[in-house]
Formats: structure tokens, C-alpha cells, sequence
């Protein structure tokens, strides 16, 4: 295989002092922008009070901080809670936690913008190579440093900012992953990978998905870099090894730490269920109409009456579950709700309750596969081809006001449940502050040319990445592409982070929504991608077109040389 040193770049043949001065001015611009994005992002950060936006589900994150440890969590796992007592000291620090989790959004951006420009100086030779691939580095770093949608959830005490960073460490590992290197170094990348993707499942189990991809991504990665059998399964039994003792040790930590209500395992059964409300009502009436009615048929009646109210009642435009056109968090938390009436039937069993959603659920999967997957493949149309990435910035930040007063009614409660005795003072001294800040003008104002960026982004997203795909894996069945490191490595790498975002979002659609936070936290490598598959495209179309440029002006060929000028 050639690599970037088998050649000189063309283009350098040409020895032009105007032609150096310029390839300076553009150094010299390109680090002034990203300096200059990275300050902008920071004051936006900056111009927002120290004091998080709480919502209900803050309260059990932030429980471990305030009760000495004790991580009585419900359906949650134990990874935020513990960041969230680890950035707060164990004090009840609230402002120490935004604070912390500016810092990582910050670092994240600019870790994503270093790899990608490590990236391109270990794979690209030439420079207009290497100053396109920085163009779009400053493109990406423009997408993450200064978001709306990341500043908005490193200013709540919510999971999804603690989630985009591990994304961002997720894009710096597949920036690395196919670099040429020793067996031991590519083999502990790979492992690293693998062990991420487990740590984003405890992270966030809504990415269940991601972890086994990333094992295969890891796996690839190492197989596809040796020559030998032996070197083949060496590396990858190091890889899967990586995985399970992370799994195990994780799971060892979640057992020693968290104090499990039998209810809470039932969180994750209950919404498969309600999330395909229609689809189990058709499986409660298929029983309902056999011969022997069974047992618990007054139940089953009734649950189907709530889902037929439930659904009926939800229209298209006053639904944020567009695709359903109903939400299913009607269906699960209002009481009286089929959720609530099924709770009451198994009032004393929660492993009875579990396992009545999972029959349905599995029974939905049986007899209803095409309508089963026509509502996945609904959900996933919604976020590909969705509202804009970063829609509506003042809609976000005009609803601060309301955020800090519910924020500091919720900080009271906390103070008011506290364990610790010697916190209480302290968190109503923030609440107080809090309630102060409620009336504060804030100075929010992402620019107008951000906003449009963002949207371009979101807009395009479907159809970059899948013609970034599609050139990823024509450059490596391609035998003439296959001969050129710098455009192999670089489309596994993009078919790398495709796949592994489309698991992501594949497991959203089975069991919850793809929109609101929990997509949003995906953003990262949604950005990623984009840029990836655009890095693709320029790339294969520069290669194609010096090609057609050689053979079209072969009268002077000092100025090309066989390969292209993007292969070097």
C-alpha cells in the first residue's frame, strides 16, 4: 500500500515564493479563526449564571451529591449521579457542576479539532489537501464549540451534556483508530474503543446499540491493519477482553453503589410497551376475541380503552411525539393512565409487571413485524430528515426565566430532603440566588450567520452522509483508490462513524424518541460524520478530477504525476 511518504506532493514542484507566502497566510487565518471560535463559544458559555436549569429528573441526579453517597437513583444509572458528586465535591456545589460541565464542552470541541488536524497531517501530503481537510475542521469546530443545543445542556443538570463529551471522545478514537501503528498501539486504541462503547451503555442505555458496533468497528480496526492470522486473533481477543472486563467491572461498581427498587427494572419493559401503544392495543383485542377469554380480561378492556382515549386525544399538532402522533409519556405517567392500571394489577410483583410488557412486546414483534417496522423506520425519517439541528436559540433562551424559578423551587426541595444537615444552609443559599437570577437580563445572543449555519448542517445531513457512504465504500473496493493510504484510512473512518450513529439511532426509535435530548446528545457525531462524508466527497472528486485533468492536458505533464494530487 502507498502511503503519504512514497511521493512528493506535485503541486511543490512548482517552486513559487508567492505560492509558500500564501500557504502561510492561510496557516496563520485558519489558527486565528479556530482560536476565535473556541473565545466565542467560551462567552456564550459565559454570559449565562453559574446555576444549572432543573427539571424533575435533576432531583435524582443530583441525589448522591446531597445524601452522602447514597445513590438511590430509581431507573437510572449510576454514571451521571457519581460525575455529578465528584464535579460538585460532595458539598452541593451546584454552580461547581456547570461550571465542570462548560469546561468539558469546551475540551471536547477542541479535542475533535485537534484529532481531525492530526488526522489530516499524518494522511495527506499535499497541501491543498491538508488545507481542505482544516477548512472543514474549522467547519466542525464551528458546529460544536459554539452550539446552542450543547451550551443549553451543560447548563442543566442532566445527563445528555455529561453524553456529548463522551461522543466527542468517541469521534477522537475513530480519528485514531486506523492510523498506521504498531500492533500494541492499534491494538490498545481498539480496546479503548471497545471499552468507551460499554462505558456510553452504563452512560446512557438508550445507545444500546453503540456498544456491540463499536466492538465491531474495534474488531475491523485491528483485523483489517495485520497480515497474519495470528496477529489477527491476537488483537482481537485483546479487544473483546477489553470489553468484558469493562462490562463486568462497571456492572461490579453499579451492584456495590446503587440501592435498586424492585420497581425500577420495570422502567425500560413498561416503555417498549407503551411506546408501541397501538400496536400492543391490536395484541390486547387478539386475546380479547379468542374462544376463552383470558384471566385478566377486564384489565386488558381497559388498558385498551385508555390507549384508544390516549391516542385520540393526541393530534398531530398538539403532540411532540410527531411521528406517533401521540406520547406515549400520556400512556405511562398520567394517573389513570394504562401504565398506571397495569402498576395496580401487579401492585405487589414488579417481576410480574416486567414480564407482562415484555410477552406484549415480543408478541408485537411476532405477529406485527411490518407495522413494527414501519414505526422504527417512521422514528428514524424523523431524525434524519427533522427540524433544523439548532433551531429555535431564542425560543431556548426565552425560556430561562421559567427555568430558574422552577430550578430554585426544586433546589429547595432538595434542600428540604437533604441527608446531610450541613448542606441544608448552603443549598438554600443557592436557591435564594437562584430566585434572584430569575428576573436577571441575560445577554444570549447567538449570532443570526450561526443559526443558519446550523440549520445548512441539519438540512443537508441525509444526503451528505449517505453520498459520503456510498464514496466511502467505492474508495475501498476500488483497487486503484485501495493503493492510496490517505483516502482508505480515512473513508473507514467515515463508514466507521456512520454505522455506529445509525445504531445509536436505531436503538432511540425501538425504545423511545428520536427527538428532544435524547437525539440531541447525538449531535456530536452527527457533526462528525457530516464533515466526514463531505471530506469524502471533496476527496474522491479532486482524485477523479486531477485524473481527468492529467489525461486532458497531457501536452504538460510536469504538473501532474499518476495517483492524483489528493493521494499524496
Amino acid at each position: 500500500m502507498k502511503t503519504v511518504a512514497d511521493h512528493a506532493d506535485p503541486i511543490l514542484r512548482i517552486h513559487s515564493p508567492a505560492l509558500d507566502c500564501a500557504w502561510r497566510a492561510w496557516r496563520v487565518a485558519w489558527l486565528l479563526t479556530a482560536i476565535g471560535v473556541l473565545a466565542y463559544g467560551a462567552s456564550l458559555r459565559l454570559s449565562l449564571p453559574a446555576w444549572p436549569w432543573m427539571g424533575p429528573d435533576s432531583i435524582l441526579y443530583l441525589v448522591p451529591s446531597v445524601n452522602g453517597g447514597i445513590y438511590d437513583i430509581g431507573p437510572r444509572t449510576f454514571v451521571y449521579p457519581l460525575f455529578c458528586r465528584l464535579a460538585t465535591h460532595g458539598a452541593g456545589n451546584l454552580s461547581d457542576l456547570i461550571v465542570t460541565q462548560r469546561w468539558l464542552g469546551l475540551i471536547g470541541s477542541t479535542s475533535i479539532f485537534l484529532a481531525w488536524y492530526f488526522l489530516g497531517r499524518r494522511i495527506w501530503r499535499s497541501r491543498f489537501a491538508r488545507a481542505g481537510h482544516e477548512f472543514l475542521g474549522l467547519g466542525l469546530l464551528l458546529l460544536l464549540a459554539p452550539s446552542s443545543i450543547y451550551i443549553t445542556y451543560e447548563q442543566q443538570a442532566l445527563a445528555e451534556s455529561f453524553s456529548a463529551f463522551l461522543q466527542c471522545l468517541l469521534c477522537v478514537l475513530l480519528c485514531l483508530l486506523w492510523l498506521p501503528a504498531s500492533l500494541i498501539k492499534r491494538t490498545l486504541l481498539a480496546a479503548g474503543t471497545a471499552a468507551l462503547g460499554i462505558f456510553m451503555y452504563f452512560a446512557n442505555p438508550r445507545w444500546g446499540a453503540a456498544a456491540p458496533m463499536m466492538i465491531v468497528v474495534s474488531l475491523s480496526a485491528v483485523i483489517v491493519a495485520q497480515n497474519t492470522i495470528r496477529r489477527r486473533l491476537t488483537a482481537a481477543c485483546c479487544v473483546l477482553a477489553a470489553a468484558f472486563l469493562s462490562y463486568v467491572g462497571l456492572q461490579a461498581i453499579e451492584v456495590r453503589l446503587v440501592l435498586r427498587n424492585p420497581w425500577a427494572d420495570t422502567f425500560t419493559p413498561s416503555t417498549l410497551l407503551w411506546l408501541h401503544a397501538d400496536l400492543a392495543a391490536n395484541e390486547f383485542r387478539r386475546d380479547l376475541a379468542a374462544p376463552i377469554p383470558p384471566k385478566n380480561a377486564a384489565l386488558l378492556r381497559a388498558m385498551v380503552q385508555g390507549v384508544d382515549k390516549g391516542i385520540v386525544g393526541m393530534g398531530m399538532g398538539t403532540s411532540h411525539w410527531l411521528t406517533l402522533s401521540y406520547d406515549p409519556d400520556v400512556l405511562l405517567c398520567v394517573p389513570g393512565s394504562p401504565n398506571d392500571l397495569l402498576q395496580k394489577a401487579f401492585q405487589n410483583d414488579p417481576a410480574g409487571f416486567a414480564r407482562f410488557c415484555l410477552r406484549y412486546y415480543f408478541r408485537i414483534l411476532w405477529h406485527q413485524p411490518i407495522g413494527y417496522g414501519r414505526q422504527v423506520c417512521r422514528m428514524l425519517a424523523e431524525y434524519y430528515a427533522g427540524p433544523a439541528i439548532d433551531g429555535a436559540f431564542r425560543e431556548q433562551v426565552s425560556a430561562v426565566f421559567t427555568w430558574f424559578e422552577s430550578s430554585a423551587s426544586l433546589v429547595r426541595h432538595l434542600a428540604k430532603n437533604c441527608a446531610l444537615p450541613e448542606l441544608r444552609p448552603k443549598l438554600e443559599a443557592q436557591a435564594a440566588e437562584m430566585q434572584r437570577h430569575s428576573g436577571a437580563h441575560l445577554a444570549y445572543r447567538p449570532a443570526d450567520w450561526l443559526v443558519k449555519t446550523a440549520k445548512l448542517a441539519h438540512s443537508s445531513f441525509l444526503l451528505v452522509t449517505l453520498a459520503g457512504a456510498g464514496c466511502a465504500l467505492w474508495a475501498l473496493v476500488s483497487p486503484p483508490l485501495r493503493a492510496f493510504h490517505g483516502i482508505n484510512t480515512l473513508a473507514w473512518i467515515c463508514l466507521a462513524s456512520i454505522l455506529v450513529l445509525f445504531a445509536q439511532e436505531l436503538t432511540l426509535a425501538m425504545v423511545t424518541m428520536t427527538e428532544g435530548r435524547y437525539a440531541d446528545a447525538l449531535r456530536t457525531l452527527a457533526a462528525f460524520s457530516e464533515i466526514c462524508s463531505l471530506a469524502m466527497i471533496g476527496n474522491l472528486a479532486a482524485e477523479y478530477g486531477i485524473r481527468w485533468a492529467r489525461s486532458r492536458f497531457a501536452a504538460n505533464p510536469a504538473y501532474f504525476s499518476s495517483g492524483g494530487i489528493f493521494s499524496r
